[in-house]
């Protein structure tokens, strides 16, 4: 009987442990992480995790970002926020979007450079298809280099974990 009781306590009691004594399942091992911590030397972190603990979540610092040591341990208490990298994402759509409006507007001043007295509209010598072909290749131009530039600008995604 008092080994029955002994039992259900400590049954009774793993139940009730709280769920800390694992981490989120975004914090793997070597994943890319960013930690806003306030209450702690380093506030503001982004490296790699290192290992955790059921208490704290120890990063190897990344040297471009962080001019502090290798590493950095938190506290769980002391993170008010945890996220994880997904990837690097490009903007080629928003670039080329960009380069068309420019290109759009700009387009008509190329146009009365180039045509010089064909491009006015409120003359009588108007060549309306040469216009239109300067606009056209001058927004497709422009397009391309802002697509081109909008890939090349890379910027980070992140993910935001809870229950930490």
């Amino acid at each position: 009987m008092r080994l029955a009781a002994i039992g259900l306590f400590l049954v009774a009691q793993a139940s009730a442990q709280p769920a800390g004594d694992s981490w989120p399942m975004g914090a793997a091992p070597e994943s890319r992480v960013r930690i806003t911590a306030p209450r702690s030397s380093v506030p503001h972190a982004v490296g790699r995790v290192h290992h955790w603990t059921p208490d704290s979540l120890v990063i190897r610092l990344d040297p471009s970002d962080t001019p502090a040591p290798a590493m950095a341990s938190f506290h769980r208490t002391s993170i008010t926020r945890l996220e994880t990298s997904e990837g690097l994402k490009g903007h080629a759509v928003r670039g080329a979007f960009l380069g068309f409006l420019v290109g759009s507007v700009a387009g008509f001043f190329v146009a009365d450079a180039v045509l010089g007295e064909d491009a006015d509209i409120y003359g009588t010598s108007f060549n309306g298809e040469a216009v239109i072909a300067v606009w056209a290749g001058t927004a497709v131009l422009t397009t391309v280099v802002g697509g081109i530039i909008g890939a090349a600008e890379k910027s980070e995604r992140w993910k935001e974990i809870g229950g930490f």
